[in-house]
């Protein structure tokens, strides 16, 4: 019910009900003067509404596509520290490790299915938290990588 909701109040949703109410009303006003003006108007708003909503959509699936990728690099990581020998040293045989925290941005980015698998895979509980307090938790954590 949450997801109907927050589909309905999207901006993609609130543009293309803008765009279908402001050509219905301009196809009835212009029935006494000028039809075919009236037409093209609403045929544009229409199209610039399309346009919008086809452009969105696809800036989203690259984010999502985006955080997916982050995730796995991130699975790898940590499956290179779980590969690693006694000595520390990472199967490139570097044995350098570098420290950090990963980014808010990028994990805003990601589901919260890929989110809750993150953490769990971290070692965090992620029960009961919204998307904001897992972001939040998993970016206060440190972890580790291979130096390059």
């Amino acid at each position: 019910m949450n997801n109907i909701l927050k589909k309905l109040t999207s901006r993609k949703f609130l543009a293309a009900a803008a765009g279908f109410v402001l050509g219905a009303a301009l196809a009835a006003a212009g029935l006494d003067a000028d039809v075919v003006v009236s037409c093209l108007g609403a045929g544009m708003s229409c199209a610039s509404v399309v346009t919008y909503i086809i452009s969105e959509g696809k800036i989203d699936a690259a984010a999502v596509q985006l955080a997916r990728q982050a995730a796995g690099d991130i699975k790898e990581a940590g499956q290179a520290i779980k590969d690693s020998d006694v000595t520390g040293s990472i199967l490139d045989g570097s044995g350098k490790m570098l420290a950090g925290h990963l980014d808010k941005g990028q994990l805003f980015e990601m589901t919260m299915d890929d989110l809750v698998h993150l953490a769990t895979e971290m070692g965090l509980d992620a029960a009961g938290k919204n998307k904001t307090e897992l972001v939040e938790m998993i970016a206060a954590e440190e972890v580790q990588y291979p130096a390059q």
